[in-house]
């Protein structure tokens, strides 16, 4: 469900049996709980226009293993994978503000992958997650 001109995206019903999603580009905003229990869903692309992942967005996406952050982000709220199946995170350098408690709640272990240097790596090794380097 999204607004009228397309630039937010309230959410995505769990119930449409959805295993991948595609985000229109035109998408800058998006709700929390977004795609909150949408257990069947496996693959998605974000909207390269987002700057916020908001809070608990992927709630219990339990099929889901992989996010890939869009270059241009810039924050990431609370809880976002919490209860899912993500296992791996790729956060661009865009993101210069990643909350505290933005991966607690996880069922499973998780690596960021991210460049050197970036906010994501001092985060992850702070916070006793896996690190993969990235170019």
């Amino acid at each position: 469900l999204y607004s009228a001109d397309k630039t937010k995206l309230y959410e995505v019903l769990p119930y449409a049996g959805l295993t991948q999603f595609e985000m229109p580009s035109t998408v800058s905003k998006m709700n929390a709980n977004a795609f909150a229990n949408c257990t069947e869903l496996k693959e998605i692309t974000l909207s390269p226009s987002l700057t916020v992942i908001p809070s608990f967005c992927f709630l219990s996406c339990t099929s889901l293993n992989e996010i890939v952050i869009p270059d241009g982000v810039q924050k990431i709220e609370p809880g976002f994978i919490a209860n899912s199946g993500v296992k791996r995170v790729v956060i661009p350098k865009s993101v210069t503000n990643i909350d505290e408690s933005a991966f607690k709640g996880l069922t499973t272990s998780v690596t960021i992958a991210t460049p050197e240097f970036s906010n994501a790596e001092y985060f992850a090794k702070e916070n006793n997650i896996n690190v993969e380097a990235i170019k």
